[in-house]
């Protein structure tokens, strides 16, 4: 006797329900992926702004208050840079390679902000180990403000007699999100009061 089987031939596809699934899961899974990549990107973005920040106000505030410290005296002028409210004459003793101070021989540095830029300039002695330069040394700064027992420096008429300088130096940033809708800010403002100590 012969058994015969019957078999049931079936297309191999998808059908609009299966692929309808498909698609359903697909889009769960990417749009999970996309939100999860948004949430990183802007913690890396916060992350990334707040370390722009404080490496700006740390970067400034260290050479700032070792100058002050360095300096002889603030002045009113050096050539084309005046000691303004916002920017600064410092005049400093001047150092042989040895890094031992030379008699009688001074460098000037001036500091001041343009577009939110500070600039550290230094003219040297011929005599001075100090080499002239020009940079920036931070960025997003909103503003500079030098001042002295509460009065700032344009206030102050006779500009020798100072021997203690108050710094604020407002430091933000703001950057534009992912999807362009909002934004990541960070913002410090430092006041740091340094003591001329060569005066």
């Amino acid at each position: 006797m012969r058994l015969s089987k019957n078999i049931n031939n079936r297309n191999c596809g998808f059908t609009l329900v299966e692929f309808q699934i498909a698609s359903f899961i697909a889009l769960i899974t990417v749009a999970a992926l996309l939100s999860l990549y948004i949430f990183v990107w802007r913690n890396f973005t916060i992350g990334d702004t707040a370390l722009d920040v404080y490496t700006n106000s740390r970067n400034a505030s260290s050479y700032l208050i070792r100058d002050i410290r360095s300096a002889a005296q603030v002045v009113s002028n050096v050539g084309a840079y005046t000691t303004t409210d916002s920017s600064i004459v410092l005049m400093v003793p001047s150092i042989d390679a040895l890094g031992e101070i030379v008699e009688s021989k001074y460098d000037y540095i001036i500091y001041e902000i343009q577009d939110g830029d500070i600039y550290r300039i230094v003219q040297a002695d011929a005599l001075s180990a100090r080499q002239n330069e020009n940079h920036i040394i931070a960025h997003y700064c909103s503003s500079l403000t030098f001042s002295s027992g509460g009065v700032t420096l344009s206030n102050i008429a006779n500009l020798s007699t100072v021997n203690s300088i108050a710094i604020y130096l407002p430091i933000n940033k703001t950057t534009a999100s992912l999807s362009g809708t909002g934004t990541a800010s960070e913002s410090i403002n430092p006041t740091t009061v340094v003591k001329l100590r060569n005066k």
